[in-house]
């Protein structure tokens, strides 16, 4: 796959991503709301904490989801200009590496696997202002030597 085609799958990802937990925060919300007070008073205080709980844990993932994609937006056209930086897709030993959000191992469209690395990560740190030529180790153990920046 090109890398525009790569960009819009993690795109498309990403916004799945943030849906999925913004529909899951809203039907936690429905779920504590419909919560139905009985004769056993702390029966309907403790479900209803724990569905705001729920609430609140899926809010959470939807303002990371959200941060995510806005982050990823901001580097999804960045041009590399020989070196790895936010947005770059490296090929290495094998393996292709897109620097941006963590997503961690994702199977694209064409069965290839792409590991989405965040610069946050030690690896991600190691991979940012890499050159074509460059190596690095990988896993710790694997010395990989850069083909190509994308």
């Amino acid at each position: 796959m090109d890398k525009p085609a790569i960009i819009q799958f993690i795109r498309a990802r990403l916004k799945g991503l943030a849906d999925t937990c913004k529909a899951e925060m809203q039907q936690a919300q429905a779920d504590a709301n419909s919560e139905e007070k009985s004769s056993a008073g702390d029966k309907y205080e403790t479900a209803r904490a724990m569905g705001q709980n729920q609430r609140d844990l899926h809010a959470s993932r939807l303002e990371t989801a959200l941060l995510n994609l806005e982050a990823f937006e901001s580097i999804a056209q960045n041009k590399p200009d020989g070196r790895a930086i936010p947005g770059s897709i490296i090929r290495a030993g094998g393996f292709r590496f897109y620097l941006g959000p963590g997503l961690g191992a994702i199977v694209l469209p064409d069965g290839e696997k792409l590991l989405c690395v965040s610069l946050e990560t030690p690896l991600g740190q190691t991979l940012n202002g890499k050159s074509c030529g460059d190596t690095f180790l990988f896993s710790g153990q694997n010395k990989l030597l850069i083909e190509e920046i994308s």
